[in-house]
């Protein structure tokens, strides 16, 4: 009886998993998802049980991006956090979790997380896009130039940077 009420139990564990398609799982590392699908194929990703350590902070970074786009910093922070807990060298959530302080107006955090990726991974465009919008808010051009300037030569032709540096008066 006993055996039988252990399996039975390690299978309603299991249940949630066994539910997904894979195309929902999928969804947590696609492009073209929603950020509602690739929360739910994260979701799905995360609660298996099943994800090495690597696998699971992208699912954290990828499942915060999407809480993110949609506004909810709350959980977007919590997924980023878990995501460096993991992995401390993922210099992407870094950058991530110094947006979610950026759209809080807390412009110091978000510089101090964009050092922090930068330091990690020095040619990450984003990280220097992201520390010169915050530059840039903050009033300190020649910083925000630097930053968007570093950017672009690390990924040429990015119609965001180009259109930063045009709002700032540069020519790129």
């Amino acid at each position: 009886m006993r055996r039988i009420l252990i399996g039975l139990a390690l299978v309603l564990v299991a249940l949630p998993a066994w539910a997904q398609t894979q195309e929902q799982i999928d969804w947590c590392n696609s492009p073209t998802a929603t950020d509602d699908q690739t929360i739910e194929g994260c979701t799905a990703q995360i609660q298996s049980g099943q994800q090495t350590t690597n696998n699971l902070t992208v699912e954290y970074n990828n499942r915060g991006f999407a809480y993110f786009n949609k506004g909810q910093y709350d959980q977007a922070m919590a997924d980023f956090n878990t995501a460096i807990g993991l992995n401390p060298n993922n210099f992407r959530s870094y950058t991530n979790r110094g947006a979610v302080y950026f759209h809080q107006g807390l412009y110091d955090q978000a510089i101090a997380e964009d050092n922090k990726a930068i330091a990690l991974q020095p040619d990450f465009a984003d990280a220097y896009f992201n520390r010169g919008g915050v530059y840039e808010k903050q009033g300190q051009r020649d910083q925000a130039i630097t930053d968007y300037l570093t950017s672009l030569r690390l990924n040429p032709g990015d119609d965001d940077t180009i259109n930063a540096l045009k709002r700032l008066g540069v020519t790129p």
